[in-house]
């Protein structure tokens, strides 16, 4: 049942006490129909919206969606201000001061895909890695993919 389904039933079950009272008054029927309708009226203050924000996907959201089209182990953002890179990784990249490399020959081939964050369509939530200072500490900004 759903919430919308629940109130239905709910004021349909006051109006039957109404109706009950109108016919044959006595306090209990009257208590029991305002009752009813006090539970309506609490059922009408839930929040129904979803929890986040659906305008926005976090890291771990990004990194699920983009294994769906990659074979990939790692997603990272790096970045200065609102301009972020985002790269994903066949392997597990390290931080440094200067961000995010693999210390192999072979860390462009372990770099699969490198793009920024002007070119998403939607905007990525990073709060759960933003410091006590309210800045991204992004050398955790790292997301490992399960399989």
């Amino acid at each position: 049942m759903t919430l919308e389904e629940a109130k239905k039933e709910i004021n349909r079950l006051a109006d039957c006490l109404w109706s009950d009272f109108d016919k044959n008054p006595n306090k209990m029927t009257y208590g029991e129909a305002i009752a009813y309708e006090e539970v309506c009226h609490i059922l009408d203050e839930i929040d129904t919206e979803p929890v986040g924000n659906p305008d926005k996907l976090t890291l771990n959201e990004l990194a699920k969606e983009l294994r769906k089209l990659f074979e990939f182990k790692y997603l990272t953002c790096d970045g200065c201000g609102d301009q972020r890179d985002y790269c994903i990784w066949l392997d597990k990249p390290e931080y440094t001061r200067d961000g995010w490399i693999v210390y192999t020959i072979s860390s462009v081939v372990n770099s699969l895909l490198l793009f920024e964050s002007y070119k998403l369509a939607i905007q990525l939530d990073l709060s759960e890695y933003k410091d006590a200072d309210g800045n991204i500490d992004y050398s955790k900004c790292i997301v490992e993919v399960k399989e």
